[in-house]
């Protein structure tokens, strides 16, 4: 069903599909991924900013305490983050499974993705580590309808990244959130040439 053109299909299956996450994530632990690996085509088949169904939230902390680093990484785009329980520890134990799962294409695409979606929580901010923000310098590409990107621009995440003080995290930032939008609003528009102007003066800066 995920190579399936039909994106509809997959959407319309998304409830059932995240239903069976806590089962596919104990099949990870066990050795078998493949069922893991499904539910992440799956999602990015459906070309859905959210494809975890909120509804399956209860678990969804038990998820990120107990899966291995490798799934918390790839399954935390998908989890609502505004809908859990002691969410700055779980942001802190999602921060250890980053820095332990070997480095893919995938990861990055994960870990760039959910830093914004957390952030986003303004009361987690803080509970994000200030070594997930270099992630943004592996420049991976986001896949396209991603979350991430769209929260980014919020102007409380942008004075964070910007408050890092790291022109190459910065520089990696408005390019990966400016090459995901085809139409920026004029507050998007004013923060990213704020920034320019602020962090990149000197000759080039046109």
């Amino acid at each position: 069903m995920a190579e399936s053109e039909d994106y509809h299909l997959i959407q319309s299956k998304c409830k059932a599909i995240s239903a069976l996450l806590p089962y596919a994530v104990r099949q990870e632990q066990g050795g078998q991924p493949e069922m893991l690996d499904a539910f992440l085509c799956a999602a990015r088949a459906s070309k859905m900013m959210k494809f975890g169904w909120a509804h399956t939230r209860q678990y969804s902390s038990t998820l990120i305490s107990n899966a291995s680093p490798r799934a918390i990484t790839l399954v935390s785009p998908h989890i609502h983050w505004g809908h859990l329980i002691d969410r700055g520890d779980l942001v802190q134990h999602w921060a250890v499974a980053v820095s332990a799962v070997p480095y893919t294409e995938e990861v990055a695409q994960s870990v760039v993705d959910t830093s914004p979606q957390i952030a986003y929580q303004y009361e987690l901010l803080p509970y994000i580590p200030v070594d997930i923000w270099p992630w943004l310098t592996k420049q991976p590409s986001l896949p396209p309808h991603c979350l991430g990107s769209i929260n980014g621009f919020d102007p409380v995440i942008c004075r964070a990244v910007w408050g890092l003080r790291d022109t190459e995290i910065t520089k990696c930032y408005l390019l990966l959130l400016l090459s995901e939008h085809d139409h920026l609003s004029s507050d998007e528009f004013d923060a990213a040439y704020s920034s320019i102007h602020e962090d990149f003066g000197g000759v080039g800066k046109g």
